[in-house]
């Protein structure tokens, strides 16, 4: 009897210290999340390419760091360790490529307002449905859970911005970049 109780004890402290890193775990994704968004307010630059772009690094960096804290905060399942390490990856990559193309396209002047204010109305209207999205009560049982529900959401932010740039740009390698997303 003495030692079923303290198995009891065992489990319900293993269940309490899951549940507080649970709660850690998805503040520190709130946080994130929140971050994300005020860094993807986007300056109108006269080009709706450099403007997709802009707002697709902070998106970005902000799977990157999500993914970084899954990690940390002891992802178990094999699958979803290595979609982590290969968002961590890929994206950096991305991102250099993304810096390396608002150069570009900022040292050749090109600019239509005109495409762009199309593309602002576009991100606009998504960034406010997708903001009240990520603003919601998770249920996930456990932090691998709470990390796949997450990722769902947020690669299909970066879906949606991808599939609006394709109406607004001329430009063929945000194209490419945009069609891969």
């Amino acid at each position: 009897q003495a030692d079923v109780g303290v198995q009891h004890a065992h489990q319900d402290f293993h269940h309490l210290a899951s549940a507080h890193l649970q709660e850690e775990y998805l503040e520190e994704q709130e946080d994130i999340m929140e971050d994300m968004i005020d860094d993807m307010e986007i300056e109108p630059s006269g080009n709706a390419s450099l403007d997709f772009l802009r707002g697709m690094i902070p998106h970005h960096e902000a799977a990157i760091e999500m993914s970084e804290e899954y990690l940390e905060y002891g992802g178990n399942h094999p699958d979803l360790r290595q979609i982590a390490e290969d968002i961590i990856s890929s994206q950096k990559d991305e991102i250099e490529l993304m810096e390396n193309l608002i150069y570009t396209i900022k040292t050749s002047g090109k600019k239509d307002e005109t495409k762009e204010q199309k593309y602002l109305n576009a991100y606009s209207q998504m960034m406010s449905s997708e903001q009240h999205m990520s603003h919601g009560v998770s249920s996930a049982q456990d932090v691998e859970q709470a990390f796949a529900e997450g990722m769902i959401m947020h690669h299909q932010m970066a879906i949606d911005m991808s599939k609006a740039i394709l109406d607004y740009t001329d430009d063929d390698e945000v194209r490419r970049l945009a069609e891969d997303i």
